[in-house]
């Protein structure tokens, strides 16, 4: 497999995963809130009962939160899709799997998301942003644009080099490759 094709594949198979992951939590959020609905529907109890009815507004609550949390991941799901119809891009722009060198380390592979729209997927999705996942034995980083590394990376080419503030503390990366 030429080093182009083994580079589509794997950000194909980036996109997959993110794909899969967003329509499961999707899924996810639905179930919870079936599950809240079914709560406020069973509910007998008089609502002139101080206790009931603070559960049950917090239950309405959550309810508008797992609403609102579909659309964000919905919204995030649709702007995915549309960035794996993309296929070659030579800067670095979300969809972009860009491959680094910092110092004297081993080449490291980021896929750039779309933004996190409001959510922070950095602490709730294990394996897609900011996370590690390997995808044909290959080690990827999925990164957030809006994280200090995905700043830095945003709108330049293959053999830039850039230097990032990191809270562990000044980074410089050379840009090997984008696709």
């Amino acid at each position: 497999m030429s080093v182009q094709n083994f580079t589509a594949t794997v950000k194909d198979l980036a996109f997959d995963t993110v794909i899969a992951s967003l329509e499961d939590e999707i899924v996810q959020y639905h179930a919870k809130l079936r599950r809240g609905i079914e709560c406020l529907q069973g509910a007998r109890a008089a609502l002139d009962q101080p206790d009931e009815y603070l559960d049950r507004v917090e239950t309405i609550r959550k309810n508008e939160e797992c609403l609102e949390r579909i659309r964000q991941a919905e919204q995030y799901l649709r702007e995915v899709k549309r960035l794996s119809l993309e296929r070659k891009c030579d800067i670095v722009q979300t969809g972009a799997l860009v491959e680094v060198v910092d110092g004297d380390n081993p080449p490291e592979i980021y896929f750039v998301l779309v933004a996190n729209m409001g959510i922070d997927y950095a602490s709730r999705r294990a394996g897609i942003v900011n996370r590690q996942f390997i995808i044909e034995g290959v080690k990827v980083i999925g990164l957030n644009p809006q994280a200090p590394v995905g700043k830095a990376l945003l709108g330049h080419r293959a053999g830039d080099t850039i230097t990032v503030q990191t809270p562990g503390g000044p980074r410089t990366i050379q840009i090997n490759s984008v696709a």
